[in-house]
């Protein structure tokens, strides 16, 4: 069974002065291979890349943002502490008050193909808050699945993973989009990203059952490593988690025990992205998770705060919040 016991530590806010960092230590190198490596055997199941021809129904949750009066965004960050299963572990996480208007999905920068670090992608794009998103091809930088920024419809193809986005009427939709959804006039989305299996369904844990749709390797569910997940809580604003963990050391939780952990932090919808070495979490203009890609010589001057000699790995798509 489950054992868990979460404790919310002081964070700090918008109009806050003061910054908590959870403390971590020295961390050893992982395997170079991404979490995307695990999900699929591309010759018997190409579903990550998706089709071009129509193969999914659509199964969604449509929920209203939250709006607050103001034109800047409101939003609060702390860090997490848990133990779960016996095991410590820590991260980030971030509620947006206002989403309608201050939540983006965005392209790294010169577009999919090319690998740019979150960092550097949210200081462009102006992010007060930033973390890494979509799963992308390792060798290519191509961004996979469906993938929509401020409207504009960047990849669109037929895939069986769930989705989290922001329509132009103002709610948040969650789960499994149609070709026709996604290219929809009558409720187009505006914000959009695809993940691998849906953590959180109307307030609880759907990770079995998205597993059945899905149907990633099973041990793409179960292996120990960092995560991120985007969704929103009952009161309609918009939420990002992040997991601190090390893929070669067994640190960080599988599936199951993230969705829970997240549910009891007030997830109601809940998509899992991209994580393992590509786990980073920006906010105001700081790196507040623990890295895992050893620097490169040229870089070593650019190590994350927590992790001396740890790297910020290059990625695509981002979740903004500015």
């Amino acid at each position: 069974s489950l054992g868990m016991r979460t404790s919310a530590l002081v964070g700090w806010t918008l109009a806050g002065i003061g910054l908590f960092l959870v403390a971590a230590g020295t961390e050893t190198r992982p395997d170079d291979a991404s979490l995307a490596s695990l999900l699929f055997d591309v010759a018997s199941r190409p579903y990550l890349y998706g089709s071009p021809e129509e193969t999914v129904a659509t199964d969604v949750e449509v929920f209203p943002a939250a709006t607050t009066t103001g034109s800047k965004p409101f939003f609060h960050v702390q860090p997490i502490r848990a133990v779960v299963s016996g095991q410590v572990v820590s991260g980030n996480m971030a509620t947006l008050e206002n989403p309608r208007n201050h939540f983006m999905i965005l392209p790294p920068l010169g577009g999919c193909g090319h690998r740019v670090r979150t960092s550097d992608t949210a200081k462009a794009y102006g992010c007060r808050v930033a973390m890494n998103a979509g799963f992308f091809n390792t060798a290519t930088g191509a961004c996979l699945g469906n993938l929509i920024s401020n409207g504009t419809i960047l990849l669109n193809v037929s895939t069986p993973n769930s989705h989290f986005g922001l329509r132009a009427d103002g709610n948040f939709v969650t789960g499994y989009l149609s070709l026709k959804d996604v290219q929809s006039k009558d409720h187009p989305i505006l914000q959009l990203v695809q993940g691998v299996i849906w953590l959180v369904r109307k307030g609880e844990v759907y990770v079995h059952e998205s597993a059945e749709r899905e149907k990633p390797r099973p041990e793409f569910i179960t292996l120990l490593a960092p995560r991120t997940a985007v969704g929103h809580d009952a009161r309609g604003r918009l939420v990002v988690w992040q997991l601190n963990g090390l893929e070669s050391a067994d640190r960080g939780l599988g599936l199951v025990e993230w969705a829970t952990l997240i549910r009891s932090l007030g997830a109601m919808n809940a998509v899992n992205l991209d994580g393992g070495g590509s786990d980073l979490f920006f906010a105001l203009d700081t790196i507040l998770n623990t890295c895992s890609d050893k620097c490169p010589s040229e870089h070593e001057d650019e190590h994350c705060p927590l992790t001396p000699g740890r790297c910020e790995r290059a990625v695509t798509s981002i979740v903004c919040i500015h």
